[in-house]
């Protein structure tokens, strides 16, 4: 993509805005849950929606099929696991 509103910027500002260069691959990080895993997670945060909230486990964030109400542990289930993005229901 070519912007030249970019260009002047760069050049008024002295900063770089676009890197030009080729895309590094690196390895993929390892997976720390699979599907059908059992975890005891916190809950940290309200979801982006209404009835869903945010985990932490393994240094890893778990999205939950849970409403968030405070912070607190969990049992969750892990339902889903593409692409080191997981998915999870609250265990009871």
């Amino acid at each position: 993509m070519y912007f030249p509103i970019f260009e002047e910027l760069e050049k008024k500002h002295e900063v770089v805005l676009i890197k030009k260069g080729k895309i590094e691959y690196t390895d993929e990080l390892p997976k720390p849950f699979l599907k059908g895993y059992k975890v005891k997670a916190e809950l940290f945060s309200e979801g982006r929606y209404a009835g869903e909230s945010f985990a932490v486990a393994a240094s890893r964030i778990i999205t939950v099929n849970c409403p968030f109400n405070g912070r607190r542990m969990r049992k969750i289930d892990i339902t889903r696991d593409k692409h080191n993005i997981f998915y999870g229901n609250y265990s009871k």
